[in-house]
């Protein structure tokens, strides 16, 4: 895993523009979401700072509460 910079954005931006151009019919040519639903996974896109400290301006630790 990486840092989120501009270059995971612009990806994750290509790949919301190439969704809006797929799409899934049913044998009898209509729109299915069930069927999508059971055969794609959900997407998830979990953040979390790691590189957080938690300092004031004089380098002092700071706890969550402040």
């Amino acid at each position: 895993m990486g840092a989120i910079d501009e270059t995971a954005l612009e990806s994750l931006n290509l790949l919301v523009n190439l969704t809006k151009h797929i799409q899934m019919r049913n044998g009898e040519g209509q729109f299915d979401e069930e069927f999508i639903a059971k055969n794609f996974p959900c997407f998830y896109w979990v953040l979390r700072d790691f590189t957080l400290k938690l300092e004031d301006e004089r380098g002092e630790p700071l706890t969550e509460a402040q």
